[in-house]
């Protein structure tokens, strides 16, 4: 594949306007994406950092223990089938329609 050096000039201003037009076309979603993703790394952090705390407090004891074992289970199970169970659980709870 020739590289960029060796097309004209007006063929690579062609290929760069395009792309600007998918930023363009991609921008009007781009706050509820930064939204959802701070919402995502919030969620997130909070847990990490209280289990992080009391695992280190207890170092050795059962509360270390057993918080190890919990995340060692949520780091092995496949992402999606926790996802799954989650929409599952939270149907047959009330918390989502059916």
């Amino acid at each position: 594949m020739p590289s960029g050096a060796e097309h004209p000039a007006q063929a690579a201003a062609a290929r760069l306007a395009g792309q600007f037009e998918v930023i363009g076309a991609r921008q009007p979603g781009l706050p509820a994406t930064v939204i959802l993703m701070a919402m995502a790394i919030a969620i997130a952090l909070l847990p990490g950092l209280v289990s992080g705390t009391v695992m280190a407090l207890s170092a050795g004891r059962w509360p270390d223990r057993l918080l190890s074992i919990v995340s060692l289970l949520f780091c092995s199970v496949p992402t999606f089938w926790i996802g799954l169970m989650l929409i599952f659980f939270s149907v047959r709870l009330g918390w989502l329609p059916p």
